[in-house]
């Protein structure tokens, strides 16, 4: 009986020091996430342009930036689920040539910036493709909530430049976005508190997001941000990589 408590007490304490990480998904890890870029909104770009017969144009690399918070999953050895949360910044820049009076003047040099700011969530499976876990590629989709629009108009002439115009642009715009999200990441540095990463990440709009308007053509968004991510371990068996 002596020999058969012994064995059961050591059984026991074997039990206990089972290490189920290896084999069950780990908790959740929380990210910050700041990041550049550049803002390439797309779609038909037509001669006859806000109702200007002959206007001729095309469009410019306008800066911006993205702010968030994110949560990750860890599923398997390779494989991560994660959603991130974020204050993104979407538009425009355009510069236009069109008639404007032809008793007057003979061409008008146009400039607009269209800034958008939205808040958008993203959820994308990412998968660790190198020997050494550290570059990654990941795929999903995102939707978008927009709470700001601001449309900045510049018009010049070859004698004297009009004036310059700021207008809120909210009304033109339609409330929802949605589209693909893509990332391609780089694991920087790693270690059982936190790691840091930096991502190329594009989310490209599917839709059109002009409400109907007279001389306004479709619009679909796009943007490409360089973030940098600061992941906060609360279970480090997540990132033993």
């Amino acid at each position: 009986m002596i020999v058969v408590a012994g064995f059961s007490m050591d059984l026991y304490a074997q039990e206990k020091t089972v290490d189920l990480s290896s084999i069950l998904p780990g908790k959740p890890e929380y990210e910050f996430v700041i990041g550049a870029g550049v803002l390439l909104d797309y779609g038909p770009y037509v001669g006859n342009y806000n109702n200007h017969k002959g206007s001729v144009g095309h469009r410019q690399i306008l800066p911006g930036y993205c702010l968030g918070i994110g949560r990750h999953q860890v599923l398997a050895s390779r494989i991560e689920l994660y959603a991130r949360l974020q204050l993104e910044q979407k538009g425009q820049k355009t510069e236009s040539f069109h008639p404007y009076d032809t008793s007057r003047y003979s061409i008008q040099r146009s400039l607009d910036r269209e800034v958008l700011n939205y808040l958008t969530l993203s959820i994308m499976t990412r998968i660790l493709i190198d020997r050494n876990k550290k570059i990654s590629i990941g795929i999903g989709g995102y939707g978008g909530i927009l709470n700001r629009a601001r449309q900045l108009t510049v018009n010049y002439h070859l004698t004297n430049p009009f004036p310059s115009g700021i207008n809120n642009a909210i009304n033109i715009y339609e409330k929802y976005d949605a589209g693909v999200a893509i990332g391609l990441g780089y694991l920087i540095r790693n270690n059982t508190k936190y790691s840091m990463s930096i991502q190329l990440t594009d989310n490209l709009g599917l839709m059109n997001i002009i409400k109907p308007t007279p001389g306004r053509v479709p619009q679909k968004t796009n943007t490409v941000f360089i973030t940098f991510s600061y992941v906060m371990h609360r279970n480090s068996a997540n990132y033993n990589r």
